[in-house]
């Protein structure tokens, strides 16, 4: 799976809001091995359609919080860090947010 977060750059005079693209890979513990083994070669096929600016690979769903997702977000940025990163109910085509 995926979703969007929001990198947002507020540097006084200037903000900059810059859409971060995370893809989750979930395998539970209780999948057998060989399921699990091929669940993998899946990721390459879909990391050519969706550019994602992470991945995650989580084994249980409390693993994947804000925390670790910013974590991650700072970890692979450069020197140019956004100061705040906002987690909402975006969709990719909507500049609006919610607005129909």
């Amino acid at each position: 799976g995926a979703f969007k977060v929001v990198g947002v750059d507020d540097r006084g005079n200037t903000i900059s809001r810059r859409p971060k693209f995370i893809f989750i890979k979930y395998l539970p513990t209780a999948v057998p091995t060989m399921k699990r083994a091929r669940a993998g070669g899946h990721k390459g096929a879909i990391k050519q359609i969706m550019d994602a600016h992470i991945d995650l690979e989580i084994e249980e769903p409390s693993e994947l919080n804000e925390d670790v997702v910013i974590q991650k977000l700072r970890a692979s940025g450069g020197a140019h860090q956004p100061t705040s990163y906002e987690f909402s109910n975006y969709s990719v085509g909507d500049k609006t947010n919610n607005e129909a």
